[in-house]
C-alpha cells in the first residue's frame, strides 16, 4: 500500500493500483478517527488522522502552542527541529506519535506485509519516523508479526530508505523514491 502524508493524508495504491471503492470513490484514509477528543475536521468529525498528523496539522499544533508566533509550513516546523527548536521537536514527536498509531490501523485492517509512505512531510521524515516506529509498536497488536529480530530492523531500512529517498516524485514505482515499511 502506498500512502501519501502531505497537505492531507489519503492516496490507497494496493498492488500497484489506484484503489477505488464503490462508484469509483477513493478512500478517505486519512478521515479514520484516531482521537475523539482532538480537534474537529473540516469533513465534520473529530481527531482524523488527517487534522492530527498532516503538514497543516503540525501548523495549527504549534500556533495553538505558541498563539503570538506565525508558523507558516510544515517544512519550517521541520527546519526548526532541525536547529534543535525544542517546541518543534515536540511537534515532530507528536506527528509520529499519530503517523504511527494511523499506520497501525491500516496494518490492522489491510494485513499488510508493507506500506510506502510518499509526498511532503516525508522529506522530514528522520525526525519523526522513530515516534512512528515506537507508536507503531505499541497500537498494532492483531496482525501476524514476524519474529521480533526482523520487526525492529525494518525501522532501520525504513529510515535509511527514507534519508535516500528523492522525495516529490510521482512515480513510485522508482526504488529510489519508495519509502518501504516491510512487518
Amino acid at each position: 500500500m502506498h500512502v501519501t502524508i502531505s497537505t492531507g493524508i489519503g492516496g490507497m495504491l494496493l498492488d500497484g493500483r489506484l484503489y477505488r471503492g464503490m462508484d469509483g470513490a477513493h478512500p478517505e484514509i486519512g478521515h479514520q478517527v484516531l482521537d475523539v477528543l482532538r480537534p474537529r475536521c473540516y469533513c465534520g468529525a473529530r481527531g482524523c488522522w488527517e487534522i492530527l498528523a498532516s503538514g497543516p496539522a503540525m501548523v495549527s499544533w504549534m500556533r495553538d502552542q505558541q498563539p503570538g508566533k506565525q508558523f507558516t509550513t510544515a517544512s519550517e516546523i521541520c527546519e526548526d527541529a532541525r536547529r534543535g527548536d525544542a517546541l518543534a521537536l515536540q511537534c515532530a514527536e507528536r506527528e509520529g506519535y499519530y503517523i504511527g498509531l494511523g499506520l497501525a490501523n491500516l496494518i490492522t485492517v489491510f494485513a499488510l506485509d508493507k506500506i510506502a509512505l510518499g509526498c511532503g512531510l516525508m522529506k522530514s521524515g528522520s525526525l519523526f519516523m522513530n515516534n512512528a516506529a515506537a507508536s507503531f509498536a505499541r497500537s498494532a497488536r492483531s496482525f501476524p508479526r514476524r519474529e521480533s529480530k526482523s520487526r525492529s530492523l525494518h525501522w532501520d531500512r525504513m529510515l535509511d530508505c527514507l534519508a535516500r529517498s528523492r522525495p516529490g516524485s510521482s512515480d513510485i514505482n522508482k526504488p529510489t523514491d519508495r519509502r518501504i515499511i516491510p512487518l
